[in-house]
């Protein structure tokens, strides 16, 4: 109890973070809905009282305009704070996605790759979607908390002079002033609570282990969803027949989802005939008490509308009191799921060293004795790398699939740090700079890249703050120019139809290209393209690599490419094989050495290529 306490006042003080106007609105929406209720029984009472006593004077008109000015002015406060609170929320709940998305940015890659915290992620999503567990239940339950707690207060303190009031004859065929009626009202009250908490317990809990449980499903759908609202999964979906497959999967999680849901309902509808038939019960006993206190002289006639409204305002709002406590203490099963994300610290060696300018682009990059595994994991994907890299060298890494050859890369794009061993800047351990810095001097293209629905523009500036001439040149030298003169619009074209429904599809080898002039525009001193050209045919790759050698100029690069012949032009390969460095030279070094792992990769591939008459690489056509 203590704990969900402490996480719901986490939550509502995230609320306030987010939006600050939301807590003060949602505690003043509730506490006039919970007095609106009341005006009309105050005033009426007091009113009719008025009347049986013939006393038409200017107390009656008092009271009259009174109750419709009061309640008309506390009703129309009451629906304008609805509106806003309602555009509050909406607010709120895009501020916590830009929360979300921005931890996802700014964590560690560890975090990010890991499974277990994007099923999370997922489930944090999916939770608010479809139980509303989390941020949004809080939002929607803290007006309806203080609505159902001040309403219960209200009635207990217009029920108070009834259980003090006095008959002064004797009418009714019980005695309405033992104080036994009072102890069997409130122990009547009490059971009536139990039997409420019970039921909003058991059901609460059922249904959040049932979003627990569905997390698989979640994530499933999670990622079934956007392919099927993509268009560019239509046609493998239409040509492979494969609308069965989701068919089965959606008719599945219904089964399980009703199937879940209907046995909740079944319980929680058996035990709420108990609730509703015990609060009748109480309620026909407080009309019998209120009714003898009146033939007993012990109220007035107009009083018996203030305690009758009461009562049953009283009744009627103790289990919805009950049910948003419930939700409040089970909502901290979502909540501790947000904060346990929110809260995830960097494990990662912060440094604050700045990194030095240079003009001349003289960086050194060395990788001496670095090994790596995954966290969680047992397994070096690296071991004993040591690998040197001069300013303005072109080095290609090859390897098969699984060599180790992209987690080097991250390793030196600082995605991960080394389980043992060191990459140098200039002698220096990368841990020690600014990340920030550090990472602007380079430049990576991976395989996986992604274009976005923006503009052409500003998918290679990488902001909406473009230079158009250097983007042209960028994509003259990564060679889209031939495209980029036939768009209309230029640099202002939308890539894909997100966001504009005249973007323009842009095939495999373009999109590659786009995202080379990307790197180029950067002009960061240290260049890396791992495999981004995998889409292209060998000798398209071929081109773009040693055109884009000629555009690097004195920077160094790193390229990595199955091909062997795209990496000829390098001045060293270093061959890597099951997470070592096996082989270290050029390319005719290499090839020469006949026991060697290049040699075997080489000749495996060279059956696929020929030499023309001016000594060029061609494809063979088979």
């Amino acid at each position: 109890m203590t704990q969900s306490l402490l996480l719901n006042k986490k939550g509502i003080a995230l609320m306030h973070q987010l939006e600050p106007r939301l807590l003060w609105v949602s505690v003043s929406q509730g506490a006039l809905e919970a007095i609106i209720p009341f005006l009309p029984f105050f005033f009426t009472s007091r009113i009719l009282d008025l009347l049986m006593t013939g006393q038409f004077n200017q107390r009656l008109l008092a009271y009259v305009v009174a109750a419709l000015l009061i309640n008309f002015v506390v009703s129309a406060i009451a629906n304008g704070l609805a509106h806003t609170r309602e555009s509050l929320i909406y607010r709120a709940m895009d501020k916590k996605e830009m929360l979300l998305n921005k931890k996802m940015i700014h964590m560690d890659y560890q975090f990010v790759e890991d499974i277990a915290v994007q099923e999370k992620l997922s489930s944090i999503r999916m939770n608010e979607m479809t139980g509303g567990i989390g941020m949004f239940r809080l939002f929607g339950s803290t007006k309806d908390m203080v609505k159902h707690t001040i309403t219960i207060l209200i009635g207990l303190l217009f029920i108070i002079p009834l259980i003090r009031s006095q008959s002064t004859i004797q009418r009714f065929f019980f005695n309405v002033d033992s104080p036994w009626l009072i102890v069997l009202f409130f122990l009547s009250l009490i059971g009536f609570i139990m039997i409420v908490l019970y039921v909003n317990k058991w059901s609460l809990e059922r249904f959040n282990n049932f979003i627990q449980d569905g997390v698989q499903i979640n994530n499933l759908m999670g990622a079934i969803y956007p392919i099927l609202n993509n268009f560019r999964s239509g046609k493998e979906i239409r040509m492979y027949h494969q609308g069965p497959i989701y068919d089965s999967f959606f008719k599945k999680s219904e089964y399980q989802v009703e199937k879940t849901m209907g046995d909740i309902n079944q319980t929680v509808n058996r035990v709420s005939v108990i609730s509703v038939v015990l609060s009748y019960l109480i309620l026909s006993f407080t009309y019998l008490w209120i009714i003898g206190k009146t033939l007993n002289g012990a109220i007035s006639t107009g009083a018996v509308i203030q305690y009758t409204g009461a009562s049953s305002l009283l009744i009627r709002e103790m289990p919805a009191f009950l049910e948003k406590l419930t939700e409040f203490i089970n909502n901290s099963v979502g909540l501790q799921q947000l904060f346990d994300f929110l809260d995830m610290k960097s494990t990662r060696h912060q440094g604050t060293l700045p990194v030095e300018k240079r003009l001349d682009n003289q960086y050194t990059l060395e990788a001496r004795n670095v090994s790596f595994k995954y966290p969680g994991s047992d397994q070096f994907i690296l071991k004993d790398i040591n690998l040197s890299l001069s300013a303005g060298e072109k080095l290609a890494i090859v390897g098969m699939n699984g060599s180790g050859k992209t987690t080097f890369i991250k390793l030196i794009c600082r995605l991960y740090d080394p389980t043992e061993g060191q990459i140098l800047l200039n002698g220096i351990d990368i841990r020690k700079y600014n990340e920030q810095e550090y990472l602007s001097l380079l430049s990576v293209v991976f395989q996986d890249f992604h274009l976005y629905g923006f503009k052409l523009g500003e998918n290679v500036a990488a902001s909406s703050e473009i230079d158009e001439d250097r983007i042209v040149t960028s994509l003259n030298h990564s060679g889209f120019s031939k495209r980029l003169a036939s768009l209309k619009v230029g640099l202002k074209t939308y890539l894909y139809k997100e966001y504009d429904e005249n973007g323009i599809e842009v095939s495999g080898g373009e999109a590659q290209k786009i995202a080379m002039a990307r790197a180029i525009y950067k002009q960061a001193p240290i260049v890396i393209l791992d495999e981004p050209t995998a889409a292209l045919d060998p000798l398209s790759e071929y081109e773009m690599y040693t055109r884009f050698a000629d555009v690097t100029g004195s920077r160094t690069t790193i390229y990595i490419s199955h091909r062997l012949s795209s990496c000829r032009f390098c001045d060293s390969i270093a061959v890597f094989d099951e997470g070592r460095l096996v082989q270290l030279g050029s390319h005719q070094e290499l090839v020469r050495q006949s026991e060697g792992k290049y040699y075997d990769l080489w000749q495996a591939q060279a059956q696929y290529y020929q030499k023309d008459e001016t000594g060029q690489v061609q494809e063979i056509v088979i």
